[in-house]
């Protein structure tokens, strides 16, 4: 991303004003094409109004056009990729001239209820004005970050809880206490592609959480577990499952209800390769949590 180049505004800190002064950025393409590296994309920071960041990225695109003269290897110019907000982005769209962007973006760090779904229909009725407009929330990884982001901020409330396990560094495990209701979340993400882990989650002597491969008895009681995985353990598939069911926004395009499947908190937790899980369990009683 191309973000320098700017005056930082006196009212608004977080925005930046003026034209966007494109000296550095052609620097770095230029030292790149030295280089012979493969460039797929430049995309512009967009922490400016609608109607300026058109200019700026009407500019980046004809620099582009100039130090890439051959358009079957010309990276593709891309943006804003900022936060959506509907009233800016119809703005940016209808101030850019066709043929200057080739792909929308945005980020979804600040999923509420239907955000993606709602800037998927947005994206749609302007699509006239872009083509092709690249929906983020269309890709494998993007619908993994969903999903994460989604349950994260449904199961996870702010207080963190010590937990540690003594196996594969591929492992990495995260407890807080959970956010509605009483019990323990716990994240697990296993970063191996090819190493399936059963893990079994037991107090230690102070009331945390933590990971073993030999079970130790535990209350008897269910726990709510939300596997997200990729379709057929491809991490390059356009489909996620989440507990073996495909993760897809709604025919209304909403986000869908996602349920647990209950097990039987005795039993391990099996954490399949490029996996990311969150277990919800009241079998702990940490007492900060309350």
């Amino acid at each position: 991303m191309l973000s320098f180049g700017k005056e930082n505004s006196v009212e608004d800190k977080l925005n930046w004003v003026g034209n966007w002064n494109p000296k550095n950025a052609i620097s770095l393409m230029k030292y790149t094409i030295s280089k012979g590296y493969k460039i797929d994309s430049y995309e512009l920071g967009a922490r400016v109004d609608s109607v300026q960041y058109a200019k700026d990225i009407t500019r980046l695109r004809r620099i582009v056009n100039l130090l890439y003269p051959d358009s079957f290897r010309r990276p593709k110019v891309l943006g804003p990729g900022g936060f959506y907000g509907k009233e800016w982005f119809q703005s940016f769209l209808l101030n850019v001239a066709p043929g200057v962007v080739d792909g929308v973006t945005h980020h979804i760090y600040n999923l509420g209820a239907g955000i993606v779904a709602q800037a998927i229909k947005e994206h749609r009725g302007l699509g006239r004005l872009v083509e092709p407009i690249i929906v983020v929330a269309k890709t494998c990884h993007a619908l993994l970050l969903m999903g994460f982001a989604l349950l994260l901020h449904r199961l996870m409330g702010s207080k963190v809880l010590s937990i540690f396990h003594e196996g594969s560094p591929f492992l990495r495990a995260y407890a807080h206490c959970s956010k509605n209701g009483f019990g323990v979340t716990v994240l697990l993400i296993n970063m191996s592609n090819s190493t399936t882990f059963n893990i079994s989650l037991v107090d230690d002597m102070n009331l945390n959480p933590i990971l073993e491969t030999v079970p130790r008895r535990v209350q008897k009681t269910m726990r709510e577990e939300y596997h997200l995985t990729p379709k057929d353990g491809n991490i390059q598939s356009d489909v996620v499952l989440l507990n073996g069911t495909p993760l897809q926004l709604t025919k209304s395009l909403d986000i869908p209800e996602m349920k647990p499947q209950l097990v039987d908190a005795s039993s391990p937790i099996i954490a399949k390769p490029d996996s990311i899980i969150f277990i919800h369990t009241k079998g702990f009683k940490a007492p900060t949590c309350g």
